[in-house]
């Protein structure tokens, strides 16, 4: 889904919770919401310098880009859903950014059945 800012489509596609939550589950580990959270603020405090914990997302957030995004696969558990990413990006951190500029090792390419081309999608 294109996010816009003051009518016009924005650069980056992703908010910065979107990013940090690519980041934590870039390692391939079957999390919980809670501990994706946990993950994402002992990942700021990590960092040298000042940075705000204001880009932390809430549970709900975080449950929604999960199970809306199809590079997560939701486990069902009766104690609650668990995530995994699927597909880890070994040039940049996971967040889909390298130096400020979209990765092109975490943007899919489709084949069109049809014609056969190649089509790159950016998410």
């Amino acid at each position: 889904m294109a996010r816009k800012y003051n009518g016009k489509e924005r650069t980056f596609k992703k908010t910065f919770a979107e990013r940090y939550i690519d980041r934590v589950m870039n390692d391939g580990v079957e999390r919980s919401t809670h501990q994706v959270v946990d993950a994402i603020i002992t990942y700021i405090e990590g960092l040298e310098g000042k940075i705000s914990l204001a880009y932390v997302p809430h549970k709900g957030k975080v449950s929604h880009y999960c199970s809306t995004n199809d590079r997560y696969k939701v486990t069902k558990q009766k104690g609650g859903n668990t995530y995994q990413r699927i597909e880890l990006c070994e040039t940049c951190d996971g967040s889909g950014y390298l130096a400020a500029k979209p990765c092109e090792d975490c943007n899919e390419r489709e084949v069109n059945k049809d014609d056969g081309q190649n089509e790159w999608i950016i998410r």
